[in-house]
């Protein structure tokens, strides 16, 4: 890869010489975008987890009650 330069004179006129130059806030914006999509796709998931949660903890507490008052 090359900078294009052929000497190191008038380097105050050279400007950006690293790849891609002008994408940064293409780059930011699709970054901001994968965070944001990221944390509606995590949201997802643990409210799928925690329903499951939810009705493993209403099945146990069922069959907890139901042997409780056999007991009885």
């Amino acid at each position: 890869m090359s900078t294009g330069m052929k000497s190191f004179e008038n380097l105050d006129q050279a400007g950006a010489i690293y790849p891609m130059v002008g994408m940064e806030g293409v780059l930011a914006l699709v970054g901001i975008a994968i965070w944001i999509i990221w944390h509606f796709w995590q949201i997802c998931i643990e409210n799928r987890e925690h329903r499951k949660d939810i009705e493993n903890a209403k099945t146990w507490h069922a069959e907890r009650t139901k042997k409780l008052s056999k007991n009885d």
